[in-house]
């Protein structure tokens, strides 16, 4: 079994994600719109290299995930709901009981990549790659893979 690199060992990683849970709660409870300070605040992991990370029980759900590289990656029991990557690397990253329902996958890199009992639901996948991926229990409802290469 792999050893993955833990996020509180990153205190950069830990505000990052300490402030989007700040930014999920004002989405939720705010009547109005958000000030810019405050739109500031969502999880912007954009060109950041996270190869070999452990997510685990994490809420990701709509970070932008743009140029990041996720790969040897784990992510166990994180909730991805309407992320949004382009060009992002997951290559042989495991992905297990994670929600992806309503990302978006542009021009990304799956390749050898596994999905245990994971939620694809309505989500897009254009341009992606994933060579000698696995998919086991995936719920895919309504899911899109347009030019992807599996």
């Amino acid at each position: 079994m792999p050893t993955y690199k833990q996020l509180d060992n990153s205190p950069e990683l830990v505000q990052i994600f300490l402030d989007h849970m700040e930014w999920l709660r004002l989405v939720k409870e705010k009547k109005g719109y958000l000030t810019k300070e405050e739109t500031l605040l969502r999880g912007n992991l954009e060109g950041a290299d996270l190869s070999g990370y452990e997510f685990k029980l994490v809420d990701m759900s709509y970070m932008n995930l743009t140029e990041a590289n996720f790969n040897d990656c784990r992510f166990f029991g994180v909730n991805l709901y309407g992320a949004n990557a382009s060009n992002a690397n997951f290559y042989n990253a495991q992905f297990y009981r994670t929600n992806l329902w309503n990302s978006c996958f542009y021009d990304c890199d799956f390749t050898k990549t596994s999905l245990n009992q994971s939620k694809l639901h309505h989500s897009f996948f254009l341009k992606s790659n994933f060579k000698g991926s696995t998919f086991n229990d995936v719920d895919a409802k309504g899911a899109f893979l347009v030019r992807t290469e599996t």
